[in-house]
């Protein structure tokens, strides 16, 4: 037991010095109040049990939490406290058929109950509950054991086995030959790909290289010529170094699970949780957190954002952070930050038109992109004209 209250005590100090992962509380007061009961500290459980539950703020029904509390008032023979737990914990089991294995007890509390009482009329009905519980259960683990036995039995296994071993070695040679069809034809598809992409992706190239031979609206000084011609140089390198950035990126291996339910809702009771899976409720809950602090503080303004490193500012993995980000909002990492950063230019130029007048690489630069050609290049696709054509008739 010494154990377990060394790692509750570096538990609640952890909290207390990191207020970012403050909803953890409630199930660490909920623990501490497991481990006194199992020290037969009862009065000082309840104190922690119903501390936990004040604490709570969602739907669930926290049975374990009113299962111990009916465990310690019977304990302490406060027999009426603990009533109204163990009956909340029947009522659901008569209402869905389901149980925990661990609440047996509650049905013991009222054979006992009752017969403190000299109530033998619902005494027997308790023992009734009771045998029939026993008998349920009793049957779902012979349905259990029978299928095992049906579906996994030795013989079948074995005989599962050789048909398997006789089908592969027929099959080996057959799976080469469309093993060799199969790369043919996906090689083809991305010779085609590669071909029908091309002018899509010069005519973008195009009208980022005029939007910077346009640039003298902007003011720019001859050196800042020399180093916009450089640019232009350099653009079809950018370009295929963030394409390349993009293809790598571990949020296209997710496929996106947008969920309207959750989009902008960061309050626990509102979360459509199970949308986040593999991702489990309380990592959910404090990536959230981290994502909402995240944009209210303007950190997507960073230069070189990238998924890795916000994730390791998380202190999390980037394919946990992507999955959050398009449960959230059905956008990949990069399309989010982006809009984030057009959200702000925009709400800039409502308070200060002036703004606009800035050279582009002033602009690229204030909102967190690499270079003016990255910057361009996010602006056409987000809004079908360059920053110029835009600027200009806004």
């Amino acid at each position: 037991m010494d154990k377990n209250i060394i790692l509750l005590k570096e538990g609640y100090s952890f909290i207390k010095n990191n207020q970012d992962v403050v909803f953890y509380l409630t199930d660490l007061i909920s623990s501490d109040a497991f481990n006194e009961y199992s020290q037969r500290k009862y009065s000082s459980a309840i104190q922690k049990l119903e501390k936990s539950l004040s604490l709570y703020n969602d739907s669930d029904n926290h049975f374990y939490e009113k299962f111990y509390l009916g465990m310690c008032y019977w304990k302490l023979e406060e027999d009426e406290k603990a009533r109204s737990y163990f009956q909340e914990i029947i009522d659901d089991y008569k209402k869905t058929g389901k149980i925990s294995l661990e609440f047996r007890p509650s049905f013991e509390f009222f054979i006992d109950y009752y017969k403190k009482k000299g109530n033998r009329e619902m005494q027997l009905d308790a023992v009734d509950e009771l045998l029939r519980y026993e008998k349920k259960f009793k049957e779902e683990q012979n349905n259990i054991a029978q299928k095992l036995k049906t579906d996994y039995d030795e013989k079948r296994l074995v005989e599962e086995k050789e048909n398997l071993l006789s089908n592969q070695r027929k099959e080996r040679w057959s799976f080469i030959s469309v093993g060799i069809l199969g790369i043919i034809a996906v090689t083809g598809f991305f010779i085609y790909q590669n071909k029908k992409n091309k002018t899509p992706q010069q005519s973008i190239q195009a009208d980022v290289t005029e939007d910077l031979d346009n640039i003298e609206s902007f003011r720019i000084s001859d050196n800042e010529k020399e180093e916009t011609a450089s640019l232009k140089i350099n653009i079809i390198s950018e370009k295929e170094e963030n394409n390349n950035v993009s293809e790598m990126a571990p949020e296209e291996e997710i496929p996106i699970v947008y969920s309207p339910q959750n989009q902008q809702k960061n309050n626990p009771s509102d979360i459509d949780y199970k949308a986040y899976l593999p991702i489990n409720k309380y990592t959910v809950k404090q990536l959230l957190k981290s994502l909402d602090d995240f944009e209210k503080s303007n950190k997507y303004l960073t230069a070189d954002l990238r998924l890795n490193t916000l994730a390791e500012r998380f202190n999390t993995n980037d394919k946990y952070l992507s999955r959050m980000i398009k449960v959230k909002t059905g956008k990949t990492f990069n399309n989010y930050i982006s809009d984030l950063r057009f959200a702000h230019l925009e709400s800039i130029l409502k308070n200060n038109a002036n703004f606009k007048e800035r050279k582009v690489k002033e602009i690229a630069k204030y909102l967190g992109f690499g270079t003016p050609e990255f910057f361009a290049t996010a602006f056409k696709e987000k809004y079908g004209k360059t920053p110029r054509e835009y600027f200009e008739k806004s």
